[in-house]
């Protein structure tokens, strides 16, 4: 999807990327007749937002279906009401699952899909105090959260600086104990270290802390980042 190419390249505000994106779903979703909504009695075990569009293969449905899900979902999370609120966090989450779980034979598409609804919907959503009411909400985020950042690692250089954005926004949500600070601090450093951004890796390296399984890393993150950097300044 050449939408998620133009957010790598900041070619396109972010209020262009989201009317573009909505666009495309809606284009999509217009090769398809289905009109199953989650609350006609026709829609059976469709009404869970799981199931209504993870359980889907055609393309045109799953968009048409995700973009019902978004109407009702992205008002519910501009609520001033705590409990609407969290109806929508929930729903939203449960979307994201979706397109992990969704067998679609359109693998590059929902996966750039799924990212770009998480990056300009989902990550925004982890700093919401109501998800500290729900228990299983919490653990539910940081999983997305964990895959989508890694995903972004996985599609190579050009997409780690949205896999670091990633990354830091986990560390501001969910950093609370030294080992989830070590573990999304590491992986920063470790973006910044491959992208030749070697005073970026040193300075997260540094803030590290240090913990069982990982008190050899920071120490070894500023050796490759200094040794970068040398052979960086040789080169010129």
């Amino acid at each position: 999807m050449s939408l998620l190419q133009d957010l790598k390249n900041g070619t396109r505000t972010k209020a262009q990327l989201k009317t573009a994106l909505l666009e495309y779903m809606k284009k999509e979703a217009g090769k398809t007749e289905d009109n199953v909504t989650r609350y006609t009695p026709e829609a059976g075990r469709n009404k869970n937002v799981i199931t209504y569009v993870g359980f889907e293969k055609d393309w045109a449905v799953i968009n048409k279906r995700s973009l019902a899900v978004l109407r009702e979902t992205l008002p519910k999370l501009q609520s001033q009401d705590s409990s609407i609120r969290l109806e929508g966090l929930d729903d939203l989450t449960n979307l994201m699952l979706a397109f992990e779980i969704t067998t679609t034979p359109e693998k590059k598409q929902n996966k750039a899909l799924r990212l770009l609804l998480g990056h300009f919907y989902f990550f925004p959503s982890l700093y919401f105090k109501e998800i500290r009411t729900e228990s299983y909400l919490p653990e539910r985020m940081l999983r997305i959260g964990s895959f989508h950042a890694a995903d972004f690692f996985d599609m190579g250089k050009k997409f780690y600086p949205l896999g670091i954005e990633a990354y830091k926004r986990l560390l501001k949500a969910y950093g609370t104990t030294m080992s989830e600070q070590s573990q999304y601090v590491y992986w920063i450093s470790w973006g910044y270290l491959q992208l030749k951004q070697y005073d970026e890796a040193i300075t997260w390296a540094k803030k590290m802390p240090l913990c069982e399984g990982m008190t050899e890393a920071p120490a070894r993150l500023q050796q490759w980042a200094r040794q970068g950097k040398s052979k960086q300044k040789k080169k010129k």
